[in-house]
């Protein structure tokens, strides 16, 4: 499967389990399942902000939110290097969750789950607040709105090289890292968003196999064979038809006139 379909599948994975579990958690009461309808993906919408800007691959907001809540790279080859910076940039303008699915494409199936959650972290009563993204190598100090906030990494392999599911793994996403706490129900502020290794792998086993099929022109239809096609719609008239043609138009405009006359 080419790169961009490979990232297009994994993209409309992920997306799709968020949409299909926050609606699980929110049925039966009116107030939940409003909650789950303001919250929408806003796709590349560029996040802009001191330290840089950069279109991730989805993110999910809530419509009164000044900011996504959860935001998702789809990464290979160069771009995996570049995620603890996307991370930096993506939490310090507001996110709360970054998600990263990263694909040892071309070498195997394997995929690496990789996240990073903001933690908010006063150091001491006197001390200026900061906000702090990368802890393990101490390094991108920026200020931000008298806040230190912690971003803690974690790895795991989500599906192994041969396509198979990595048992035990699974995405755990907090509903209140969604949208800010003040905007989620409360019967939903200890509930999580639960995505494991075997329901991602089966769905994009299932994707996988569906851009196959279609791509070798093996899907089922009810098409039948040498059937005539009109002309495309970007055509102009009298590029697809003959002199004849235009003459019977105009005979059948004339006439559709003088019917309207005798009304």
């Amino acid at each position: 499967m080419a790169a961009s379909h490979q990232h297009e599948s994994i993209q409309e994975a992920f997306c799709e389990f968020i949409k299909r579990e926050l609606r699980r958690l929110c049925s039966g009461a009116l107030a939940k399942e409003d909650f789950a309808d303001q919250i929408h993906n806003e796709r590349h919408t560029a996040i802009q902000g001191g330290i840089g800007s950069h279109s991730p691959d989805a993110q999910f907001a809530h419509e009164l939110a000044q900011h996504p809540g959860v935001v998702l790279e789809v990464a290979y080859s160069q771009k995996s290097k570049d995620l603890p910076k996307l991370a930096q940039i993506y939490i310090t303008q507001g996110t709360k969750f970054v998600v990263a699915l990263d694909q040892d494409y071309t070498r195997s199936k394997k995929i690496l789950l990789k996240t990073w959650r903001r933690q908010i972290e006063h150091s001491s009563r006197t001390a200026p607040p900061r906000l702090l993204v990368e802890p393990r190598s101490q390094v991108g100090l920026y200020t931000r709105h008298s806040v230190r906030c912690l971003t803690k990494s974690c790895v795991q392999e989500f599906r192994s090289h041969d396509g198979k599911p990595t048992p035990g793994s699974r995405l755990q996403i907090p509903v209140v890292d969604i949208a800010i706490k003040a905007l989620v129900p409360e019967s939903l502020h200890d509930e999580s968003i639960v995505i494991s290794s075997e329901e991602f792998c089966h769905y994009l086993n299932w994707r996988e196999r569906t851009r196959q099929v279609r791509g070798i022109e093996q899907g089922i239809d009810d098409l039948p064979p040498s059937l005539l096609y009109p002309p495309s719609p970007t055509s102009s008239a009298s590029d697809t038809l003959s002199n004849g043609d235009e003459g019977g138009l105009g005979v059948m405009a004339a006439a559709h006139e003088e019917n309207n006359d005798g009304d």
